[in-house]
């Protein structure tokens, strides 16, 4: 920086021109005689100060320096504000910042060292190794007095304090567990003094396996039990382990008398064994099972077998038994498929018939009630649980079909009848007036040939004669049309009564005639496949199931001859 920029001379006065750090001030006043000693002597002052932060850098390179550092660095830039001297402010001033920013950041990392170890001895209260945390602590201590003593910050008398705390709430704390552990030795003899006494008292015991799981039990326990006193630790230690030793003893005697028995008992399993190898091919599979029951009831009455010996000749056992059991199942899940299959195909056929339900195609739906009825009977079985209820849908399908069919036929029937009622009663009217016609013209006739017969001789006889022979061959021939009228009536009218006796004939009952049943399949114990075991539909016809053929023709309604 020159000269022209650390000063400024102006009317007599020596100023520093303003920068970031100060406003621009006078330091000194000149005249032209003494100008230039007046700037030297002002150059040389600020030597001094640039003396001093020499000494400031070489101090910062020691790190517990930085109180001293810090007041220093302080010191420093207060001088500078104010100082009358000439030279270069402004690296003067970058230096003391970056001065600053290195102990703000060093007394940052001194801060949370601290706060660090106030933590850690905060938590050792905490500690279940409190011998370990004694060392810790040990540590910690000296840890923190190797930091610098004096920070700037006003936090460090809080550090002191928390420190101070801790350490006591530890030492109170190791005092307490201290005392509590001559409480526990205590107890930790009576504990295993209890031990000693339960296990002397099974120390006889028959009952092996039940007295082993105890003892063991034991055993872990008396682990988990703390220490006693050391002048007590061998001698409770040498009682429980006698009585131990000495049902173990006895134990091992008694194995020794049994293994001859578990050597029969093996011989007896093989035996089984056999037996059960030779069922494992088997098809018949229901009394295959029952089989493989009885035979799984002896293995259970047969007594053990070593150790050794007992997990191959079970798994033997059980290969066969288990490959039996999956060749019966996968049998019975390929019958279970077809099974599910048929199930599918009747429930089609039910869904078939519900929807005939309404149909008004009476004679179509009837004919394809039978077909169904035919298919039905051509697909196996299904299970029980599921084939009742398909052919309860099934037959209360079909019947509300029929009974709507039925009462159709009966309108139909009664509509027809009543047509035919009607003509019978027309025609009856007609056959009374034609026979009315008929006798009148049959008196005529009558009375014709009477006369005929009792004709007088006279002029005119033989015309009269003519004339009444004339009339007699119409009357004759209208009496002829009248009875064959009468005829052609009486045929119509019994052809109607007869059709209207057959139309009001009630019909013919059918009942459900199940032929077929269908039985159970085989089951074993694992799986059971039932069809229906109730009648199943085989030839079931419904209630009036005539077709309409079996109606008579409605015929068109005739007028009287």
């Amino acid at each position: 920086m020159g000269n022209n920029e650390l000063f400024i001379l102006k009317e007599g006065k020596v100023i520093l021109p303003a920068n970031q750090w100060f406003a621009e001030r006078i330091i000194g006043d000149y005249d032209e005689a003494n100008q230039d000693t007046k700037l030297n002597e002002l150059r040389l002052q600020f030597n001094a100060f640039t003396n001093d932060l020499e000494k400031i850098e070489a101090d910062l390179q020691q790190d517990g320096e930085i109180l001293k550092c810090a007041g220093r660095i302080n010191r420093s830039r207060n001088s500078l504000m104010k100082a009358k001297a000439i030279g270069d402010y402004e690296t003067a001033f970058t230096r003391l910042d970056a001065w600053e920013e290195l102990l703000r950041q060093r007394t940052e990392a001194v801060i949370a060292e601290k706060e660090l170890i106030c933590s850690e001895l905060e938590t050792l209260t905490q500690a279940p190794d409190l011998k370990q945390a004694t060392e810790q602590l040990a540590t910690l201590q000296k840890k923190y007095k190797a930091l610098p003593v004096s920070v700037p910050d006003i936090r460090n008398e809080a550090f002191a304090d928390r420190i101070e705390k801790a350490v006591t709430a530890f030492f109170a704390l190791k005092q307490a567990k201290h005392d509590e552990f001559g409480k526990e030795l205590l107890d930790n003899l009576s504990k295993k003094m209890d031990l000693c006494e339960q296990a002397e008292k099974l120390k006889d015991s028959t009952e092996w396996k039940k007295t082993t799981d105890a003892l063991l039990a034991m055993m872990e326990e008396w682990k988990t039990i703390g220490p006693v006193a050391k002048h007590r630790s061998e001698e409770i230690w040498l009682r429980f382990n006698e009585a131990r030793d000495h049902f173990f003893k006895r134990k091992k005697e008694h194995v020794k008398e049994i293994k001859s028995e578990q050597e029969a008992n093996l011989i007896e399993k093989e035996a089984l064994v056999t037996k059960a190898e030779a069922l494992r091919e088997s098809k018949d599979w229901k009394k295959t099972t029952v089989l493989f029951n009885e035979l799984m009831d002896e293995w259970k009455k047969t007594g053990r077998v070593a150790q050794e010996k007992s997990d191959a000749i079970w798994q033997r056992f059980l290969d066969a038994k288990n490959h039996f059991f999956s060749r019966k199942d996968a049998h019975f899940s390929s019958i279970r498929t077809e099974q599910e299959n048929n199930y599918t195909r009747k429930l089609a056929i039910v869904e078939r018939a519900e929807e005939l339900i309404n149909t008004s195609d009476f004679d179509g739906a009837t004919q394809e009630f039978s077909d169904l009825m035919d298919d039905w009977k051509t697909i196996g079985w299904v299970p029980k649980e599921q084939g009742d209820a398909l052919w309860d849908r099934f037959i209360q399908a079909k019947k509300k079909f029929f009974e709507r069919k039925d009462a159709w036929r009966d309108e139909r029937r009664q509509t027809m009848a009543a047509g035919l009622q009607e003509r019978i009663q027309r025609n009856r009217s007609f056959l009374n007036k034609i026979n009315r016609d008929l006798h009148r013209e049959e008196d005529l006739l009558f009375d014709l040939d009477d006369r005929l017969a009792n004709l007088p001789a006279t002029l005119r006889s033989y015309e009269k004669r003519e004339e009444l022979n004339e009339t007699k061959e119409e009357v004759t021939q209208h009496v002829n049309e009248l009875r064959k009228k009468v005829q052609e009536v009486k045929q119509k009218l019994q052809a109607d009564e007869r059709e209207m006796s057959f139309i009001m004939r009630p019909p013919k009952k059918k009942t459900d005639q199940p032929n077929a049943t269908e039985s159970a399949s085989e089951t074993h114990q694992e799986t059971l496949i039932t069809e229906p075991t109730t009648t199943s539909p085989s030839n079931v016809s419904e209630n009036n199931e005539a077709t309409d053929n079996n109606l008579p023709e409605e015929t068109t309604q005739e007028s009287p001859l």
